[in-house]
């Protein structure tokens, strides 16, 4: 997962880069339904709510966890936890 965007701190715009590196980091998302998808059903949308990345199970917050986790193994590891619940599945 990588996110880059822009914040305004304090009335001025920082950077941010929020990445997840590589594979100690890893994200097992469970959808929590049965469903199967046939050929032809072209209704099943995979959605992911971004803010999920900065609030569930742990509050991230850009300004005081910090705005780049890239080589940060503590940050990547915070915010992998909360990229179990970021996925639904939309019919």
């Amino acid at each position: 997962m990588k996110l880059e965007g822009y914040l305004i701190q304090n009335t001025q715009q920082v950077g941010y880069a929020v990445h997840l590196g590589n594979n100690p980091h890893l994200v097992r998302c469970v959808i929590p339904m049965p469903f199967h998808l046939y050929a032809g059903h072209q209704n099943a949308k995979l959605v992911m709510n971004i803010n999920e990345w900065f609030d569930h199970p742990s509050r991230y917050d850009l300004i005081q966890d910090g705005n780049y986790t890239m080589g940060d193994s503590l940050l990547m590891s915070k915010v992998a936890k909360n990229g179990q619940d970021v996925f639904t599945l939309k019919f």
